[in-house]
Parts: C-alpha cells; structure tokens; sequence
C-alpha cells in the first residue's frame, strides 16, 4: 500500500537552539527540503572520509529520532536532505547530526569553532509530484555542478542507491519514497525514476525547491 505521506495538518515547534529562540513552526508527516550550509560557505566535505562521516553521524541521529530520511545530496559546501517528521520536528536530527559531524571534522581536521552555519532552511513539499521534482533535483546537483554528465555516475547523492546500482542504508527510505512519488521498487520502477532524473538534469534551478521564490520555508 503506497504511504499516506500528505495528510499531516498540525505544527510543531522545531527543536530550540542552546540560546532561547522563537519557536519556528515545521509540518510532521510532509517532507522537508533541508539545506544545511556550512561556515562562510567553506568546503567541509573534502573527499569520500569527510563524505562517509557526515553519512556516519546521520546513521547514528536516525537511530535517536522519529524522522524518515528519504534522499541526500553532499556537496563540499552544503548538504540536502529530504525529511519526513513523523513525530517531532526534522531540527532534532538536523542538530544532531551536524553537531556530531562538525566536533569529528575539527578532530581531524585540526579545526576550530562551528562548522555548519545556523540552522538549516527547510523547504515544505506537499505533493508526491513535488517530491519527485525534489529528490531529482537533490540528485542532479552534481550534474548541475559539473562534476559528472550523468547522475548515476556520482556516488556523492542517494541515486546509485534508489536505482539498485549500490545498497540501500538501513538509514534510508529508498521504497517509502518511490511509493509516494509513484514509482515502484521494481526493477522497470527505478528505471523510470532514473530516467525521470535523467530527463530534468539540464534544468535550472528551481526557485520552489531552493527556497529562492515562493515556497513554504522555515529554519529547522
């Protein structure tokens, strides 16, 4: 049966930060683009050990969290992610993990203060159509970038994983998503959700994903 993904009406504060802030409303139950941008834009992810981490510590957070994690994007300078929160607010796994990465990347990078800067922007998605344009774009960036001509040769976002090319983390919900976008798990299912990906990797950037024009955005 294809997820009731699109039926959650109520808010939820997200999680304070150590200083008191104003609570910022999220949406439990619909996913969030989450972008989480690291200090003064600086190339945090330097290669697959810093790349392996961050995916590490967002393992771990999974584990504390009632929180579905639907795809990913690492770039050297921020990460996407896209989010279900199911029972509390995405800012508790977002926290978590960037936390835990930017105390590891200072260890072994001999660095210094924070790494992630603020709180990340979440971007709501409230359509299963909506999704699909999302995880393709999370999943496009490194074409966008110029670091690859096909998706499926970078191994830097989740789509290796949604096509059956590498195994799916337990940490990830490959199938969950499918279903809500409209694809199946099947074999000829993740041959059309890559040729769907593949099919919008020359677009631009989409205001309504990025949170650069009209959309639901909050600070997570």
């Amino acid at each position: 049966m294809k997820p009731n993904l699109f039926c959650a009406t109520e808010h939820d504060p997200v999680e304070e930060a150590a200083m008191p802030r104003k609570p910022r409303p999220i949406t439990p139950g619909l996913p969030h683009h989450t972008i989480s941008r690291f200090v003064n834009r600086e190339r945090r992810l330097l290669g697959h050990e810093d790349r392996d981490a961050y995916l590490r510590s967002l393992a771990r957070a999974r584990h504390h969290h009632s929180v579905r994690i639907l795809s990913f994007a690492l770039m050297s300078t921020h990460v996407h992610l896209a989010l279900v929160g199911e029972t509390e607010p995405i800012g508790k796994l977002l926290h978590r993990t960037n936390t835990s990465f930017g105390m590891r990347w200072n260890r072994h990078h001999d660095g210094l203060g924070p790494v992630v800067a603020h709180r990340p922007k979440s971007i709501v998605v409230e359509t299963g159509e909506q999704l699909a344009r999302l995880v393709a774009y999370q999943h496009n960036n490194p074409h966008r970038a110029g670091l690859v001509d096909c998706p499926s040769k970078s191994d830097w976002t989740s789509h290796r994983i949604y096509i059956g090319e590498q195994p799916c983390p337990a940490f990830l919900d490959v199938e969950w998503a499918l279903a809500a976008m409209g694809f199946s798990a099947t074999p000829s299912g993740r041959l059309a959700f890559h040729e769907y990906t593949r099919s919008r990797r020359f677009l631009t950037r989409d205001p309504s994903l990025s949170g650069a024009g009209p959309s639901s955005v909050v600070k997570a």
